[in-house]
């Protein structure tokens, strides 16, 4: 279904990828070395030459502008482990049409030139997700942390210049460097190339992102991905586990298979499994300051879900200790959020506050600042600071304003605060969201106790 819709929006013929001869660009059809800036050490590589003129750059640009107007603002909940503001390109039909025409005229060739094995037919190159990223401050986005994509190849058009924003780039780990493109020049990488966007300190960086796949050999592990996220968003996690299990039968290397089948099975309760699959995501790692933060996070969840508060706190510190030298903006908030309740589950509530604390400072502009500001507010809200509570469980809300859990837990703050009417919302809210036996129950004995009063 992913592929047929991606052809749909990518393809202007319909069901059926073009097959004529792509645009002679270069004039001789061929992409000498002289065409790129080659990185053979990270397997990147920047064009020389621009996809997109000065003046389609500006118009895709405005396009997004406006669907982001008339949608309330960016969105930054389409891509779950990686949030970033952006906007689909199924939402920006002149840009869709764009790239697609692109895809046969240049894109195809130049990733094929590059990539044979990955991409032995430049027409059969497919995106099966594209979208528009904006790094402003304004958006609460100016870097995405380390990451790899899921895809095949991907793709990372430059829509504005280097003169509109300070920093930026994409930051490749194995050089240890950030890779910049001029306007409406490419930058291509195969998908599993861990990289991260290196940080703007001023300004507005805009970028085209297209994760691609080979429409010839459509890849199963990452469709099994692709449904097991959307089964577990919709509350379905057993069959999210057995998407998760054949996504990473197909490709054991697929990181992010591994990571969500252990939260998968950590929300079954099946906590030694989900341990192992966590220890598999981070054996795909090199030891490094950027490892897969998250399965850290997993993990030392397990380990405290499961008892055992002593080896999660340990687990967590261990992630931390990776990337200390690091500069607070490039560090993971992750682990110090785990740490921070295992240090609470042994008794220090005190020092719990002081790692969602740090947390906090290291995801101004993350969405891990959710997480962070829920789990001060569960601590508060043991120590009797009920007002410090509700504003940390509020503020969470306000970057994550669907989580069932958070409102969950603001009502049973609000009961404790003696406020009935808003703790009965709350409760109604969480329960519109997610059912939960639990939050079910608490919110029958909240609406007995305020009635009878």
């Amino acid at each position: 279904k992913q592929v047929a819709a991606a052809r749909s929006l990518f393809n202007a013929e319909g069901s059926a990828l073009p097959r004529a001869p792509p645009a002679p660009s270069p004039a001789n059809g061929v992409f000498a070395d002289a065409d790129f800036i080659l990185s053979p050490d990270d397997n990147v590589c920047v064009s020389r030459m621009a996809m997109f003129s000065a003046e389609e750059c500006a118009a895709v640009i405005a396009e997004a502008e406006a669907a982001a107007l008339a949608d309330g603002g960016w969105s930054t909940t389409r891509h779950k482990l990686h949030p970033a503001a952006d906007m689909p390109l199924s939402r920006l039909p002149n840009t869709c049409k764009r790239l697609g025409e692109e895809m046969v005229a240049s894109l195809g060739p130049l990733l094929s030139a590059r990539y044979p094995s990955l991409l032995p037919d430049p027409l059969a190159l497919l995106p099966v997700d594209a979208f528009i990223v904006k790094y402003a401050t304004a958006v609460g986005q100016v870097e995405l942390p380390m990451h790899r994509d899921g895809a095949l190849l991907t793709v990372n058009i430059a829509l504005n210049s280097f003169e509109e924003y300070v920093g930026g780039g994409t930051w490749v780990e194995s050089s240890g460097r950030s890779v910049r493109a001029a306007l409406g020049s490419v930058i291509c990488h195969p998908s599993s190339v861990r990289h991260a966007g290196a940080p703007i300190s001023d300004g507005t960086r805009y970028i085209l992102v297209a994760f691609c796949i080979s429409d010839l050999d459509v890849e199963h592990s990452r469709r099994f991905l692709g449904d097991g996220v959307a089964l577990a968003k919709a509350g379905r996690v057993a069959d999210a586990r057995t998407c998760f299990q054949r996504s990473v039968a197909e490709d054991p290397s697929n990181q992010a298979a591994h990571y969500n089948l252990g939260n998968a099975q950590r929300a079954g309760g099946a906590f030694g499994k989900a341990a192992q699959s966590y220890k598999d995501a981070l054996a795909l790692d090199t030891p490094g300051p950027s490892m897969f933060a998250d399965a850290y996070h997993g993990l030392a969840a397990t380990q405290l879900a499961a008892g055992d508060a002593a080896a999660s706190l340990a687990t967590a510190r261990l992630a931390m200790s990776l990337d200390e030298g690091l500069p607070t903006q490039q560090r993971s908030p992750a682990p110090r959020i785990a740490a921070g309740q295992a240090t609470e589950a042994l008794g220090d509530s005190d020092g719990a506050i002081l790692l969602f604390d740090q947390a906090l400072e290291m995801s101004r502009d993350s969405p891990s600042r959710a997480d962070a500001h829920q789990a001060r507010g569960r601590t508060l809200m043991g120590l009797g600071r009920l007002q410090e509570s509700l504003e940390a469980l509020d503020a969470s809300l306000l970057a994550a304003p669907d989580t069932a859990q958070v409102h969950a837990d603001r009502g049973v703050c609000l009961f404790e605060m003696e406020r009935g009417k808003e703790c009965l919302e709350a409760f109604d809210r969480s329960l519109r969201l997610q059912q939960d036996p639990e939050v079910a129950a608490n919110a029958e004995q909240a609406a007995q106790y305020f009635g009878s009063k």
